[in-house]
């Protein structure tokens, strides 16, 4: 009779990569950027990010979600990333984040602005 055997140190791989495949699920939840954690949470004293959250309050209210919604969805985004920046301390890229957020803002703000001088009502009704 000729058996095979397995050796034993072939037999623990084998066990741990079935082990190791069986915790990994292959789906897990996670929230979208900028929908939860602590650094979206974060309330800072810093007021150049407060006023970059006014600025795009007046932005939405003068509809800017109408009009420039792709551009505002990355404004919003990079607001989220400069403020999870601030929230881990690092100063420097915050300031960073909150740089290319403003020249976003300001293509927001002249597409709003050629809107209105054609006669175009931006803010919705």
């Amino acid at each position: 009779m000729n058996r095979t055997r397995v050796s034993w140190p072939m037999a623990l791989r084998w066990a741990a990569l079935i082990l190791l495949v069986s915790m990994t699920p292959g789906c897990t939840w996670w929230p979208d950027s900028g929908s939860g954690g602590a650094a979206e949470r974060f309330t800072t004293d810093q007021r150049s990010i407060r006023s970059y959250e006014i600025i795009l309050t007046d932005l939405e209210r003068r509809g800017a979600d109408r009009w420039a919604a792709v551009d505002m969805k990355r404004a919003r985004a990079q607001l989220v990333k400069a403020k999870q920046a601030a929230a881990g301390g690092l100063a420097y890229d915050a300031e960073e984040d909150l740089a290319l957020l403003w020249f976003q803002l300001q293509v927001i703000e002249k597409k709003l602005n050629r809107l209105e001088q054609s006669g175009h009502t931006a803010v919705r009704s």
